[in-house]
């Protein structure tokens, strides 16, 4: 009503002032108004129109004070109690309303006061002047108006008259010795609170206490004594009728819809007096609004009487009665046909709010059918009636009417029990024929799937709803498969043509697969902007799909509201719900056609096939369907949704490879940096510029919520790809989460070791940029151009996600790239898969799925598993110089960390080391225990260049389980001697393919060689019982296809040097352990042996024969004679010992181990040992000899060169000897983790078991003789 005109404005000061003026004495939290300065008047001041939302909203609250705080405080005043019980506030029986004693008016009298009261005289105040008096007839009361809108309410005590210095008559003012001030109850003491109550509130026939500087308490005034003419009439104030209505003096000409309104606020304080009851203060009675808003009042039917007795409402806009919960139904249904009951009223409603008013029946619906029909409720906009139970009888017809209702643009039913009613779809399908109605709220209401579904039917066909909250109304049902219900109407909206804006799906149980459906059904929607999901149990992979919705071009959403969302739903763990990853869609399916999430998951294979470019029938791989063949949609319909079957089971294998070959078309076979790039470019979604902003603004909006913050991090690493400086601004938007905000999103990065470098230093703090290095460790020791090795991921985090699908890629290239070269299939599983040992959740892989290929990764608990990469090095490859491999010996020996932690280090860098078998071996001697060299060995073994030399440090292994444990690390045909395998023992487990596959190799290779190389054959059977092969070797074991897929194979495989077939070894290396080996020839191979392969005896004799004969083929003379015939018989070679006076064997068993030498060198077992055979002579030489040089080196290194530093050094008890016992102690304390029995054996000439200082310096002669030539060489 607010138009401008000042008269207008000056009418609504003027009604304001009056109606506050006499009945707010207190603010809005109940604290008593502050006071004017004039501490001797009795006033209370209020503010005017320009103040009003200060005072909206104040309930039953009189001079500050509560009912019980006035109770409280007259308890304790010595004052009230005299007064008595009268002046106490107290609860009306009967609308259950505060009430104070009554304001009557019939009996008023001047208060008695004292002679110098009387003729005391008080000027006019700067206030008072600028105020314009009304006065009652008795002159008891003045109301002043002034112009800053407030106004004082001046009660006179001795009453006398001021005039200006012309002696013009002013005003009646109080005198100042008989006025007293109305004080803030809640700083004034009990006395002064108890006394301002009595002053103001007096009920009939009692006198105004004087002030206490006149009477004692108890005394009479001598006007108050019975028979004065003072004492006839003692009130405290007029009635509100008197004190409001007989002051209105119109200021000037009232419109006549304002004059309406003032005689209505009349009419409704004259029926507030007569039911004695607080007029409710409301915008509408002082003239400001034309709202009638008594929102959270308690109010009770006698203030409705009240206002329905003051006439009917005409000209209000809205009325707004919500949360008065203590309105009766039939209180509501006569205020509903009496206040609002004419046309003209009814007329002009546009807003009807009766939300939580809970006590509304039949009566109020009833009533309200008629007000809300389309004939009586033309300019209804808006009905609230959230929280009214509707009855089941009334509720289709008042659906009718609403719906046919051509105004109605809001209409809100939560709460009202629609849902649970028998008639449920026939009440929303008459809401639906509405053509005007925007704006739709059925939260709470508990809707079946069937409901949800017709709902969602209705939104697409009529095309009319652009506001739709449906929070909490998913019932609970055992068929939809413990899925929310909800998903039956979401999916109804991937046909909508652009009618939703706004949408509220909160408190509905939507989990990961209700978020598919809804990124399904809404990928196309341009004109949704609005999304509320909070309250629902999305987790990391559900909030995965909302935030690809949010980042599409072609959707038109901007903002979601996801609080309370990150708890994640039990059933992603449970392994036979069916899941989906984005990122890595590959892997085997099984779809019940009937539930909508396995509808939309088909839907989005489909999406992502026409993504790639590549028919359906070359992604799906069909295994079977239940209803029959399935047809694979031709294409999209009308609406560009691809079509699918609605029932029956479906089971089919989707496989990108296709795609990825034509991705990765041109990239070279051993770049795996480009290959995970290239993919991640085709599998994740780079935000457009466009949609940048709304998820930097979803982020922003989360500030403070560490949870929602934490889920939506792990969200975004999983299926978004950004720079470097978008990551800088998600760590800028929150500075305190920073570090976990980058450690989260750096897998997401697109660049290179720069760019990761560059938003890593964007770190302030160096704790947190400690933190955050360690809490993406996973990701920042990843190799991709080495990746062979041992992975324990966490899968909940986000490096260890990346790392999982980055080694999926990986291996799904690297069998393509193995297939492509015609390679035979050496997988554990014989699924070519490089995956090797994987677990999940502690259990072996296959529980889960059939194969690593296949196999969806969830995103939660561990996986662990060892990847064995099929790059190889060529082996004309560069390896490191002598220099720089020397300065790396001697950085890992110095470091402080631990081996482990070397190694892993080393993986890092592996792609760029490059090493002979000779610095392998070196190496290994580094590390204490056989767990970190097999760690190291696994971590370099493809980076080898001279692998038909891996002899050499596979002699570091002395235990068989060690190397066992290698072949099951790295896989039998990879890490099997396939060039040198004399003197090594296998044992294959035939129930693993590639172990099988090995054994056969052997067999085949003994086969074409001499069968008889096959030594002290076992067969385990699966029962425990063995069969050591009496008659040898079944020759059907020769084919792979008829030998035994159970049990364990073991023998040790020694062929004579005449009987080697290279030609065949080579073939086997190239097919199976995927070695090329054509650049280099035969002469080139150097044939070594082993120590751990030969007893004690053995290496004394060598060691013996290199000391006495430096030729080796002299030695061979002296046994065999100078006439011999070419071969040593066992007699000659015992009868060469004595001759050639070798005391190597001298003792009671000498014999017996002369005969362990000799057969030692006769590996056919023919008693006779040829030239070729004698030469293993040399080999074993060749083994002591890099034995003692990676000693000297490595002293060399840690101690010295000097070998007296050395001495002293190994020496421990220093009494000029060392013992076997003490040389090995001494040589573990100072970290040399070499072979050292062969430097013993070659140090003890005299075979004591003990070392003198002369015999050690026997080093210095090998020192000077072999080191510095081997160093040249490997140099």
């Amino acid at each position: 009503m607010d138009t401008g005109n000042p008269k207008d404005i000056e009418e609504q000061n003027l009604a304001t002032r009056l109606f506050w003026g006499a009945f707010h004495r207190g603010d809005r939290k109940g604290a008593g108004r502050p006071l004017t300065g004039a501490i001797e008047e009795e006033e209370l001041t209020t503010h005017g129109s320009k103040s009003l939302p200060w005072v909206e909203g104040t309930e039953h609250r009189a001079l500050g004070m509560t009912d019980m705080n006035w109770k409280f405080r007259s308890a304790r005043s010595p004052i009230l109690k005299k007064l008595g019980p009268q002046n106490e506030v107290h609860m009306s029986p009967r609308s259950g309303k505060t009430q104070f004693p009554s304001l009557s008016a019939t009996r008023r009298t001047a208060a008695s006061s004292s002679k110098a009261s009387r003729s005391s005289r008080v000027p006019l105040s700067p206030h008072q002047r600028d105020c314009r008096p009304i006065e009652d007839t008795e002159e008891k009361l003045s109301v002043f108006g002034p112009s800053d809108g407030s106004m004082r309410i001046v009660w006179h005590g001795g009453l006398s008259t001021a005039r200006d210095p012309q002696g013009k008559h002013m005003e009646r003012v109080p005198s100042a010795s008989h006025s007293a001030s109305l004080p803030d109850l809640h700083s004034m003491s009990a006395q002064r609170a108890a006394a301002a109550h009595a002053l103001l509130f007096r009920p009939s026939g009692s006198s105004r206490p004087t002030s206490q500087h006149q009477r004692r308490p108890g005394s009479q005034s001598r006007r108050s004594r019975p028979g004065s003419r003072a004492g006839k009439s003692v009130s405290a104030l007029p009635p509100i009728r008197k004190a409001v209505l007989e002051k209105y003096r119109p200021l000037g000409a009232r419109r006549p819809e304002a004059q309406e309104l003032a005689l209505f606020a009349k009419k409704y304080i004259h029926a507030c007096d007569a039911e004695q009851i607080v007029p409710q203060p409301t915008l509408l009675f002082t003239g400001s609004s034309r709202k009638l808003d008594t929102t959270g009042k308690t109010l009770s039917d006698s203030d409705l009487l009240a206002m329905c007795a003051a006439g009917t409402l005409r000209g209000v806009k809205e009325v707004d009665l919500s949360r008065c919960t203590m309105l009766s139904d039939q209180g509501l249904a006569t205020f509903l046909e009496n206040a609002l009951g004419d046309d003209a009223a009814r007329g002009a409603l546009q807003r009807l709010n009766l939300s939580d008013c809970i006590q509304a029946g039949q009566a109020t619906q009833q009533s309200l059918l008629n007000l809300c029909s389309p004939a009586k409720a033309a300019s209804l906009q808006s009905l609230n009636l959230n929280g009214v139970t509707l009855s089941v009888r009334l509720l289709q017809p008042l659906c009718e009417a609403l719906g046919q209702n051509p105004s109605l643009k809001t209409l809100n039913l939560a709460g009202t029990g629609l849902g649970s009613a028998l008639n449920a779809m026939p009440c929303i399908s008459h809401i639906f024929e509405s053509k005007s109605i925007k704006t739709l709220d059925l939260s709470w209401n508990s809707f079946n799937a069937e409901d949800l579904a017709q709902l969602g039917v209705r939104v697409v066909e009529k095309q009319v709803v652009k506001s739709l909250c449906l929070s909490n109304c998913a019932a609970a049902s055992h068929k939809n498969n413990s899925i929310s219900p909800c998903v039956f109407f979401i999916e109804k909206l991937i046909k909508d043509q652009g009618s939703l804006t706004s949408l509220d799906l909160s408190m509905n149980r939507i989990d990961f697969r209700g978020a598919l459906v809804i990124e399904d059904a809404l990928e196309n929607s341009r004109s949704l902007h609005t999304l509320d999901v909070s309250s629902n149990p999305l987790g990391v992979t559900g909030l995965r799909c909302l935030l690809r919705l949010l980042c599409r071009t072609s959707a038109g959403l901007l903002s979601m509201n996801i609080e309370n969302s990150f708890n994640e739903d039990s059933l992603t763990k449970v392994q036979k719900i069916q899941t989906f990853t984005y990122a890595n869609p590959g892997g085997f399916y099984t779809l019940d056609m009937h539930r909508p999430y396995h509808r939309s998951l088909l839907r989005t294979l489909y999406k992502m096939s026409e993504m790639f470019g590549v028919p359906p029938d070359v992604c799906f791989t069909i295994v079977s369907y239940q209803l029959g063949q399935y047809q694979h949609p031709a294409q999209k319909d009308q609406y560009g949704v691809w079509p699918v079957v609605t029932e029956g089971q479906l089971q089919f294998s989707f496989s990108i490879d296709h795609a990825l070959e034509l991705k990765l078309k041109n990239v070279q076979d051993d770049d795996h940096a480009e290959v995970l790039s290239r993919f991640s470019d085709m599998m994740r979604i780079t935000p457009d510029f466009r949609k940048l902003i709304p998820l930097l603004a979803q982020w922003r909006s989360l500030h403070g919520c560490s949870k929602e913050q934490a889920t939506m991090l792990a969200a975004l690493s999983r299926d978004f790809r950004f720079t470097a400086i978008q990551l800088r601004q998600f760590a800028a938007a929150d500075v305190a989460m920073s570090g976990l905000t980058l450690a989260n999103l750096l897998p997401t990065l697109i660049g290179d070791a720069f760019d990761r470098w560059l938003v890593i230093q964007s770190v302030a703090k160096i704790n947190e940029l400690i933190k955050t290095m360690s809490r993406c460790k996973e990701l920042l020791l990843f190799n991709p151009d080495s990746p062979t090795g041992k992975y324990i991921l966490d899968l909940s985090t986000s490096s260890g996600a990346y790392v999982a699908q980055a080694l999926a890629i990986l291996d799904r290239w690297e069998f393509g790239v193995t297939k492509r070269k015609g390679l035979q299939d050496t997988s554990e599983k014989g699924d070519w898969s490089n995956v090797r040992n994987a677990k999940y959740m502690s259990q072996p892989l296959e529980v889960f799925a059939s194969s690593f290929d296949s196999w969806i990764i969830p995103e939660t608990d561990w996986l662990e598993l060892d990847y064995v990469s099929s790059l190889r090095l060529r082996s004309d490859s560069t390896v490191l110089d002598e220099n720089t491999f020397t300065e790396m010996l001697k950085v890992l020996e110095e470091a402080k960390c631990g081996g482990f932690r070397q190694i892993q280090v080393t993986r890092l860098l592996a792609h760029s080391i490059n090493l002979n078998s000779f610095q392998m071996r070196r190496l290994l001697g580094v590390y204490k225990t056989s767990e970190m060299r097999t760690e190291a060995l696994v971590c370099l073994f493809f980076r080898v260049v001279d692998i038909h030399h891996e002899k050499i440090f596979r002699a570091r292994f002395e235990d068989q389980s060690e190397l066992q444990a290698l072949r099951k690390r790295l896989g039998s045909c990879n890490f099997c001697p396939y060039i040198q395998p004399e003197q090594a023992t296998l044992e294959f487990d035939l129930s693993v393919p590639d172990q099988r596959i090995a054994a056969n190799n052997f067999l085949t290779l003994a086969t074409s060689e001499r069968r008889e190389n096959l030594k002290n054959p076992r067969y385990t059977f699966p029962d425990g019982t063995i069969d050591e092969f009496a008659m040898g070797l079944p020759r059907s074991w020769d084919t792979l296809a008829t030998m035994p897929t159970s049990g364990a194979l073991r023998f040790t495989y020694n062929c004579a040097p005449e009987d080697r077939k290279l030609s065949l070894r080579r073939s086997l290396l190239a097919q199976f352990g995927k070695w090329d080996l054509s650049n280099v020839e035969d002469h080139q191979i150097t044939w070594y042996a082993t120590s751990l392969e030969a007893s004690e005896d053995v290496m004394e004799f060598v060691i013996w024969a290199k000391a006495k004969y430096d030729d080796i083929e002299k030695l061979f003379q002296a046994f065999d004679g100078q006439f011999g015939n070419g071969f040593i018989s066992f007699r000659e070679f015992e009868e060469g010992i004595h001759r050639l006076k070798c005391k190597k064997f001298k003792g009671k068993k000498q014999k017996e181990r002369i005969m362990n030498v000799f057969r030692y060198m006769d590996p056919s077992g023919e008693g006779q040992v040829s030239k070729a055979e004698f030469q293993f002579v040399e080999l074993f030489w060749e083994e002591i000899k890099y034995s003692i040089i990676e000693f000297l080196q490595w002293a060399e290194r840690n101690i010295g060169r000097d070998l007296v530093e050395m001495w002293d050094a190994l020496d421990l008890d220093e009494n000029g000897r060392i013992q076997r016992s003490e040389w090995q102690i001494s040589l573990s304390n100072l970290g040399y983790f070499g072979p050292s029995r062969p430097v013993f054996g070659f140090v003890d000439e005299d075979d004591e078991q003990t070392i003198s200082w002369e015999e050690f310096q026997a080093l210095k002669h090998f020192q000077d003789k072999y080191l510095p030539a081997v160093t040249s060489q490997d140099s």
